[in-house]
C-alpha cells in the first residue's frame, strides 16, 4: 500500500494544476488628469476604506478649507465646467444601491471610485493634513523563508475577482484581482500556508514555470522554466510630489529596472520574478547594498536631515529648503533616479561659483560703473543685477531662470552679489554708484582674481587705487599745530586723513565735549595748502571756531562774511584760508558759496540739515568740495531720514535717493524691524562714521549723575491741567475725522499741555493757581547755592525762563541770561562773565544755548522741562560736563506728575537709542505716529498705563 501524501504535497499538487492551466493577463485601470477643485479624503476602519469629498472655492488667498459634498450632489454637478476629467471619472464610478426600507436609491463611493483616484494630486488621509497616494499594484505571490519553515502567501488574499485595497504607510495600494489570481488563492486555500524545508526543491521548480503574469517575491530562487536572469539595480528611485511650497519624497528601489516593481530599500524578498517585455525575468536583490544606498542619500543630500519623516517619506516645507534639496539631489547624479509623480517639476541643474565671475569697471562723470557678469555655462552668461532681481524670495542662493528651472549659486558668489546689490543702482551699464562707494567697492573686490576684473576706466582705476593706498596711510600732525592731541583724537585725525586721501566724506559723531573742533582744526591745518576751506556752524559756535583756530592753528586764517564785500571775500580766498559762515548765511548766500570749490567743507552741529527739504539742507547739498566732514553728537534725533540727509551731504549717492533710502532701509527698519536691512545699512555707513563716548575715552572726566525729580502738583493746579486735557481730547476726537490736519492739531495740543505742565500761566495768562514745579526749582536753587554750587538752568520755553528770572530777581539771586534774541556780543559777554564767577545761575534757552558753549564753571544742571529727545538735553548738559571740568556734575530733570511730561520721559528710553541704532549695532529705530502722540496725553496719574477706554475712533 502507498502511504498517503503529506498535506503540504497535496497543496503543491493543487498549485501545480493552477500553474499548468492558467493563461490570463491582469487588466490595468486608466489614469486621469488632475484638477484642483475637489479634494478627496480617505479614511479606514480596520480593513474597510471609505472615500469622501470636499468642495473647495477659490479665493484671493487660494482655495478655502472646503465643505463636505455627498455622492448624490457630485452626480448633479458632474457636468460643471470646473469638474476635471479625473474627478468626472470618479463621479461616474459612484455606485447606486437600493435604499434601505423603501423605494429609491442611495449613492456611495465604491472601490471603483478608488481606482479612478490613482495618481490624483489631491488625495489626503482623514482630516486633509496628511497627503495620500493611491497606487495600482499587481497581485503577487510572496514566498518567505523563515527559521521554522517556508511560508507562501498570495497578496492580496481574495475570495473573488475585483478591487482589493490595503494601506502601506501613506499609500493606499489597490490590487485588481482577476480570475487568475483568484484561482491562485483558491489553489492555495488560505491566506498563508507553511511548507517544510524539504518542499523547497519542488516549490522552486513550480515557481520556475509560474505564469509570467503573476510577479513573484521570493526568498527561494525559481529553477527550470524559461527564466531570464538580470542583474539587480540597487539605485534609489525617488518619487517626488509637490503641492504648493511642500515637497514630498518617497524612496524605493526598482531591482528589475524601469518596468519592474517598486520595493522599499533593504526590505522584502531577495528574489523577484516578473514579466518584463513578455519574458519571465528574475533578479536577486542586494538588500545590504540597498540599505547602504538609503544611508548614502542623507550623506549626499544633508538638507533632508531637516525634513519631516512619516512612513519613510520625507516632507520638505518652504521653497528655499525645497530648492536646496533638489540641488543636492541633482549633484548626486546617476546614483539616484528622480521621478516627478505630481506637481510642476522643478530642476536645479545649473550652478555657478566665483570662477564664473566677470568684472569690468568704468566711470560716468564722478560716478563709478560696475558691469558684473556670471558665466553659468558656455551658452549662458547673466548680468549680476539680473541674477539679484531673479533670486527666489527667502533664499540667497537660488535664481529662477524660467518655469521650473533654477540656478544654484555658491554661497561665496551669492554673498558677493548680494553685497554688490547694496552698493549702487542698476543702470544701462550695470551697477552705478557714487564716488563714496569706492571704499565699499574696493572692500567688495577683496581677493577676487585680478584677471577677471578688467578695469578699463582711468577715473575708476585711480579712485580704487587711492582707496587701497589709504589703508596703509599714516598722516603726521603738522608741526605748526599747537595742541597735543589725545590718543583718541589722534585716532580720529588718522581716520579723517585716510578718508580725505581718496575723497570719502566723514561723519564725526563723538560725544559732546570730546574736542571734535580741535580734531578738525588739525585736519584743516594739514590740508591748508590744498586750497581754502569752508566751515558752516551755528551762530553761537562760530566765535568758538575763530578762537580755537587762533590758539591751535595759527597758520590758518579765519575769514568771515561781513555786511559788505562778500563777493570779494569769497573770490579772494586762497590756501590756508578758512571761511566761517552760519547756517543762515549758507542759505542766503548759497549762490555765492557754490561758485567756489573748497578743499575741505565742515558742517559743525550738522543736525541743522537733518530735514533734507529745508532750505539750509538744499543749500548744503550744492556746495563743492574735495573732502566733506560733518560733526554732530546726534546724527539721528528722531528718524532715519535725518541720517540720510546728513550722509547725502558728506557722501552724495552713497545711500541713493531719499525715496530709495526709504524703500531700502527706512521703512524696513523703522516699521518692520528688518535686521538684514539694518545690517546692510551699518555696513555701508561704518567706513564713514566714527563715534566715541566720553565714558569710553575720558576716564579722567568726573562722574555725571542724572536725577529725575517728580513733583506733585497742588490740587488746583492738577484740576486745571485735567480740565484742559479733557477738552483737548474731545476736540481731537472730532479732528481725527480730518486726516490731513490731525497730526498738526495733536502736536499743537501736546505743546499746550506741556506748557501748562511747566506753569499754568504758560497755558492761560489768567490762571490763578500756582506752580509746584517753580516752587521746587527755587527750593533746589537755594539748597545748591548754600552748598557752594553753581547752576545751569535750561528750558525750551522762553516764557518759562522769564518766570524763573522774575522769581530769581525777587529773591536777589544773581544770574546770567541767554536766549535766541541775545546778540553775539552779549552772548560772549554772558558766557565769559559766568566762567569768571559772576552769577550763581545761568538761565539758558535750550535751542539757543544747547550747543557751542563751554560752561565748566557750573557743576549742576537743571532742566526745567523735558524735551522730546534726550540727546538734545544731553548736549545741553554737556556744556558743563566736558574737558576742563574738575568737579562731578549732577543733572536734575524736573517733571510734573500726572502730566504729559511723564509720557515724554517714556520716550526717552527709546529715543536715547536712536543715535546708537546703526552706529552701535542696535536693531530698532522709529518716529512717533498719530496713535503714539495721542497716547502721550493719556492720564498717567494712577497707573502710568495706557488708558482702557479708546482714544481713537478706529480702535
Amino acid at each position: 500500500m502507498f502511504a498517503p501524501k503529506p498535506a503540504w504535497e497535496r497543496k503543491l499538487d493543487t498549485l501545480a494544476v493552477f500553474v499548468s492551466t492558467t493563461k490570463r493577463t491582469a487588466k490595468l485601470a486608466p489614469k486621469a488628469e488632475a484638477e484642483h477643485r475637489i479634494v478627496w479624503l480617505l479614511s479606514s476602519d480596520y480593513d474597510n476604506y471609505e472615500l469622501s469629498a470636499l468642495l473647495q472655492k477659490r479665493g484671493k488667498s487660494g482655495f478655502s478649507k472646503g465643505r463636505g459634498v455627498s455622492a448624490s450632489e457630485l452626480r448633479k454637478r458632474r457636468d460643471k465646467p470646473w469638474i476635471g476629467e479625473q474627478d468626472r471619472a470618479i463621479i461616474d464610478a459612484i455606485e447606486a444601491v437600493p435604499a434601505y426600507r423603501g423605494s429609491g436609491v442611495l449613492y456611495r463611493f465604491g472601490l471603483e471610485c478608488f481606482a479612478a483616484l490613482v495618481d490624483h494630486p489631491l488625495v489626503y488621509w482623514n482630516d486633509g493634513r496628511e497627503p495620500a497616494e493611491v497606487v495600482l499594484e499587481k497581485p503577487t505571490l510572496h514566498v518567505v523563508r523563515k527559521s521554522d519553515g517556508i511560508f507562501v502567501s498570495p497578496i492580496p488574499w481574495a475570495h473573488k475577482p475585483g478591487l482589493v485595497a490595503t494601506a502601506e504607510g501613506s499609500r493606499l495600494l489597490l490590487y485588481e484581482v482577476d480570475t487568475q489570481h483568484n484561482e491562485l488563492c483558491e489553489a492555495i486555500g488560505a491566506p498563508c500556508i507553511e511548507l517544510p524545508f524539504e518542499a523547497e526543491g519542488r516549490l522552486s521548480d513550480l515557481m520556475g514555470n509560474f505564469p509570467k503574469s503573476i510577479p513573484l517575491h521570493t526568498d527561494i530562487a525559481p529553477q527550470g522554466g524559461a527564466l531570464r536572469e538580470e542583474p539587480t539595480d540597487s539605485r534609489l528611485v525617488l518619487q517626488l510630489r509637490r503641492d504648493s511650497d511642500v515637497l514630498r519624497i518617497s524612496c524605493f528601489v526598482r531591482p528589475l529596472g524601469e518596468l519592474g516593481a517598486l520595493c522599499k530599500p533593504g526590505l522584502g524578498n531577495e528574489v523577484l520574478v516578473s514579466d518584463i517585455g513578455g519574458q519571465s525575468t528574475q533578479t536577486r536583490r542586494n538588500l545590504s547594498e540597498e540599505r547602504a544606498q538609503d544611508k548614502a542619500l542623507l550623506e549626499g543630500c544633508p538638507s533632508l536631515e531637516q525634513a519631516e519623516i512619516r512612513h519613510g517619506d520625507y516632507t520638505i516645507s518652504g521653497l528655499a529648503m525645497t530648492l536646496a534639496v533638489l540641488h543636492e539631489l541633482h549633484k548626486m547624479g546617476d546614483r539616484i533616479v528622480c521621478l516627478w509623480k505630481e506637481g510642476e517639476p522643478m530642476r536645479v541643474d545649473l550652478s555657478a561659483d566665483m570662477s564664473g565671475l566677470q568684472l569690468r569697471f568704468g566711470d560716468t562723470n564722478a560716478w563709478l560703473t560696475a558691469d558684473v557678469r556670471v558665466e553659468v555655462s558656455d551658452e549662458v552668461t547673466l548680468r549680476a543685477h539680473e541674477l539679484v532681481s531673479k533670486m527666489v524670495p527667502g533664499t540667497s542662493r537660488f535664481v529662477q531662470l524660467n518655469d521650473g528651472q533654477f540656478l544654484a549659486l555658491s554661497e561665496t558668489l551669492s554673498a558677493k552679489l548680494e553685497d554688490l546689490s547694496g552698493l549702487g543702482r542698476v543702470g544701462k551699464k550695470g551697477f552705478t554708484m557714487g564716488p563714496a562707494n569706492a571704499y565699499a567697492l574696493s572692500a567688495w573686490l577683496g581677493d577676487i582674481d585680478s584677471k577677471s576684473a578688467k578695469k578699463g576706466a582711468t577715473l575708476a582705476n585711480k579712485r580704487l587705487t587711492k582707496v587701497r593706498e589709504s589703508g596703509s596711510l599714516v598722516a603726521s600732525v603738522p608741526k605748526t599745530f599747537k595742541a597735543e592731541l589725545r590718543s583718541y583724537q589722534l585716532e580720529a585725525y588718522q581716520w579723517l586723513s585716510r578718508l580725505a586721501h581718496w575723497g570719502g566724506g566723514a561723519l564725526l559723531c563723538d560725544d559732546m565735549g570730546l574736542g571734535k573742533t580741535v580734531q578738525m582744526l588739525a585736519v584743516l591745518a594739514e590740508r591748508g595748502t590744498k586750497g581754502p576751506a569752508l566751515v558752516v556752524a551755528p551762530v553761537s559756535v562760530g566765535p568758538h571756531w575763530v578762537n580755537l583756530m587762533r590758539q591751535f592753528a595759527p597758520t590758518l586764517r579765519a575769514q568771515q562774511l561781513e555786511t559788505t564785500g562778500r563777493e570779494e571775500t569769497v573770490a579772494e580766498l586762497g590756501p590756508r584760508d578758512v571761511l566761517i559762515v552760519s547756517y543762515g548765511l549758507l542759505h542766503s548766500e548759497c549762490e555765492l558759496l557754490t561758485k567756489r570749490s573748497f578743499s575741505t567743507i565742515v558742517l559743525d552741529e550738522a543736525q541743522a540739515i537733518k530735514n533734507p527739504k529745508s532750505r539750509r539742507a538744499r543749500a548744503a547739498f550744492k556746495l563743492q568740495g574735495e573732502f566733506r566732514v560733518v560733526t554732530t553728537g546726534t546724527p539721528i534725533e528722531n528718524n532715519l531720514g535725518e541720517l540720510w540727509s546728513i550722509m547725502n551731504f558728506a557722501n552724495p549717492g552713497l545711500l541713493g535717493s531719499s525715496r530709495q533710502f526709504s524703500e531700502d532701509f527706512g521703512k524696513p527698519i523703522q516699521k518692520d524691524g528688518n535686521r538684514d536691512a539694518s545690517a546692510r545699512l551699518r555696513k555701508l555707513l561704518s567706513p564713514f562714521l566714527l563715534r566715541r563716548t566720553k565714558s569710553q575715552v575720558l576716564t579722567e572726566l568726573p562722574a555725571k549723575t542724572e536725577i529725575t525729580l517728580e513733583i506733585e502738583p497742588g490740587s488746583e493746579e492738577a484740576e486745571f491741567y485735567s480740565a484742559v486735557r479733557e477738552t483737548i481730547l474731545a476736540e481731537i476726537q472730532v479732528g481725527l475725522n480730518r486726516p490731513a490736519q490731525q497730526r498738526m492739531q495733536i502736536l499743537a495740543s501736546l505743546m499746550k499741555l506741556r506748557r501748562i505742565a511747566c506753569h499754568p500761566l504758560l497755558g492761560d495768562s489768567n490762571a490763578s493757581c500756582g506752580s509746584a514745579k517753580q516752587d521746587a526749582f527755587l527750593e533746589l536753587v537755594d539748597e545748591l547755592r548754600e552748598a557752594g554750587h553753581r547752576i545751569l538752568v535750561f528750558s525750551q520755553f522762553v516764557g518759562h525762563l522769564a518766570i524763573a528770572k522774575a522769581n530769581l530777581d525777587a529773591k536777589n539771586i544773581s544770574y546770567q541770561y541767554l536766549d535766541g534774541s541775545t546778540t553775539k556780543a552779549k552772548r560772549k559777554k554772558a558766557v565769559d562773565a559766568f566762567q569768571n564767577g559772576e552769577g550763581d545761575v545761568f538761565l539758558i534757552s535750550l535751542k539757543a544755548g544747547g550747543v557751542g558753549l563751554h560752561l565748566t564753571g557750573a557743576d549742576y544742571v537743571i532742566h526745567l522741562d523735558p524735551w522730546w529727545n534726550p540727546a538734545v538735553e544731553d548736549q545741553a548738559s554737556d556744556r558743563a560736563h566736558r574737558m576742563g571740568q574738575t568737579r562731578p556734575v549732577t543733572v536734575y530733570r524736573l517733571v510734573t506728575k500726572g502730566t504729559v511730561e511723564q509720557r515724554v520721559l517714556e520716550l526717552h528710553a527709546r529715543k536715547r537709542q536712536l543715535a546708537e541704532d546703526l552706529i552701535s549695532g542696535n536693531e530698532h529705530a522709529g518716529s512717533l505716529g498719530v496713535d503714539e502722540l495721542i497716547h502721550l496725553m493719556a492720564d498717567v496719574r494712577d497707573t502710568g498705563e495706557r488708558p482702557t477706554r479708546p482714544l481713537h475712533p478706529r480702535e
